[in-house]
C-alpha cells in the first residue's frame, strides 16, 4: 500500500518550535548557577520558562482545533488519542526510563509517572519535573472529549459541540483559579497553579477557538490575528503578564490578579504570535525555503529535547558546586549536546517508525471512508 505524500510543512511553526525549545534551554539553565558567586536569576530567564511552555500549550490547541474544523464530519476523538498515544507515550516512557539512570537510580519510579498524574503530588513530580505540561496537555484532551460526548448526548448541533467544549473548558480552568486564589492567597503559584490541569488547561481552548473562527469566521479573524493586530494585541498581553510576572525571580508570588489573569494573558499573547507567524508572507522568501529542511528537522527533535534536557542540566550542574565560574560554561555545553545526542537517536530509532505508523493508519481510515 502506497502512503500519501506528507503534507507541507509550514515554517513559521516549525521556527516557533525551534525557538520556544531555545527558550526553556536557555531559562532551565539557571540550574548552573554557583552559590555565593552570583545573584538571583535575572527576571527575563524565570519569565520566559513561564512564557515558551505556553507556545508550545497554544500551538497544540490551536493545531487540534484546526484539524477538527476541517474535517467536522470525519473528526473522531478515538482516532485522536490513538494517534496522539502513538506520538506521545513511547518517547514520553523512553524519557522516564533515562530519568531514572540518570538522576534517580536510588528510588524507583513513582507510580503516577506512568499514569501522567504526577502534577498532583509535588514529590512525584519532582522526579521529572518538565513532565508536568504534558499531564496538562493530555488530560486536557480527555476532559475535552467527556464534555464532548456529553454534548453529544444532550443533541447538541454537531457544528457547535466542539466550540462550546472548548468554552466550557477556559470558563472552568479561570474559575478554577479564581476559587484557588480565593481560598489561599498566599498559594504557590507555581505548582498550586500553573502545574495543575484544571487550572491550566484553557490555554488549549484558547487556540480552539482560534481555529474555530479562522474557519467560521474569517473575517473576525482577520480583524483580530491579521499581521498588525496580532503582534499588537500579543504584544501587549505578554508585556503585562511578563511585568506581573517579574516577582518570581526574587523568590516572591505574584499578586492574586496576576495569579488568576496572568495565565491569560500569557496564553493569548503566545497564541497570537503562534496565529501571526503562521500566515507571514516573509517566509516564502527564497531563503527560507532553502532553510525548510534544517528548520523542520530542529523542529521534530523539540519533543525528545524538551523531556530529557532537564536530566541533564541537573546532572552536570551537580559539578558547578566544586568548580569555579569559568567552567560553567563547559558544563552547559555538555549537557545540551548529550540532550541532542540522546534526542537524535530517539528520534531515529522511535519517532520515525512510529510516525510511518500514524501515516499508515490514518491512510487506512481514509480508505475505508472513501
Amino acid at each position: 500500500m502506497k502512503l500519501p505524500p506528507p503534507k507541507p510543512r509550514n515554517f513559521g511553526l516549525d521556527l516557533l518550535r525551534v525557538l520556544a525549545m531555545a527558550g526553556i534551554l536557555f531559562s532551565h539553565s539557571t540550574v548552573f548557577k554557583i552559590p555565593g558567586l552570583e545573584p538571583p536569576p535575572y527576571p527575563v530567564q524565570e519569565v520566559s520558562a513561564v512564557f515558551f511552555v505556553m507556545i508550545f500549550f497554544a500551538l497544540s490547541g490551536y493545531l487540534f482545533g484546526e484539524g477538527c474544523f476541517r474535517n467536522e464530519e470525519g473528526f473522531s476523538f478515538g482516532r485522536h488519542f490513538l494517534r496522539r498515544a502513538i506520538r506521545i507515550l513511547p518517547v514520553y516512557y523512553a524519557a522516564l526510563i533515562s530519568t531514572w539512570l540518570i538522576n534517580h537510580r536510588e528510588s524507583p519510579i513513582p507510580w503516577r509517572c506512568f499514569f501522567l498524574i504526577q502534577n498532583y503530588k509535588e514529590k512525584a513530580l519532582g522526579f521529572m519535573p518538565v513532565a508536568w505540561s504534558l499531564c496538562v496537555e493530555e488530560w486536557s484532551y480527555l476532559i475535552l472529549a467527556l464534555v464532548f460526548l456529553l454534548l453529544t448526548l444532550i443533541r447538541v448541533p454537531k457544528d457547535k459541540r466542539m466550540l462550546i467544549a472548548a468554552a466550557a473548558l477556559i470558563a472552568v480552568s479561570i474559575l478554577v483559579r479564581i476559587v484557588t486564589v480565593c481560598r489561599d492567597p498566599f498559594v504557590n503559584y507555581d505548582f498550586g497553579i500553573r502545574k495543575q490541569t484544571f487550572s491550566s488547561m484553557d490555554s488549549f481552548g484558547y487556540g480552539i477557538l482560534a481555529a474555530w473562527l479562522e474557519r467560521k469566521q474569517p473575517a473576525w479573524y482577520r480583524r483580530f490575528f491579521g499581521a498588525l493586530p496580532g503582534l499588537l494585541i500579543g504584544g501587549i498581553l505578554i508585556g503585562l503578564s511578563a511585568w506581573g510576572f517579574t516577582g518570581l525571580s526574587l523568590g516572591n508570588e505574584p499578586g492574586i490578579p496576576v495569579k488568576i489573569f496572568g495565565f491569560t494573558g500569557f496564553a493569548v499573547g503566545a497564541l497570537c504570535l503562534v496565529l501571526v507567524l503562521k500566515d507571514l508572507s516573509l517566509f516564502r522568501h527564497r531563503f527560507f525555503t532553502c532553510a525548510q529542511i534544517p528548520n523542520a528537522f530542529l523542529s521534530k527533535l523539540t519533543y525528545p529535547l524538551y523531556l530529557i534536557h532537564f536530566q541533564f542540566y541537573i546532572k552536570w550542574s551537580n559539578y558547578c558546586q566544586y568548580q569555579g565560574i569559568v567552567q560553567r560554561g563547559e558544563y552547559i555545553l555538555r549537557a545540551i549536546g548529550e540532550t541532542l545526542l540522546w534526542s537524535l537517536i530517539v528520534h531515529l530509532v522511535m519517532e520515525i517508525p512510529l510516525e510511518f505508523v500514524r501515516k499508515k493508519l490514518a491512510h487506512k481510515r481514509t480508505m475505508r471512508t472513501e
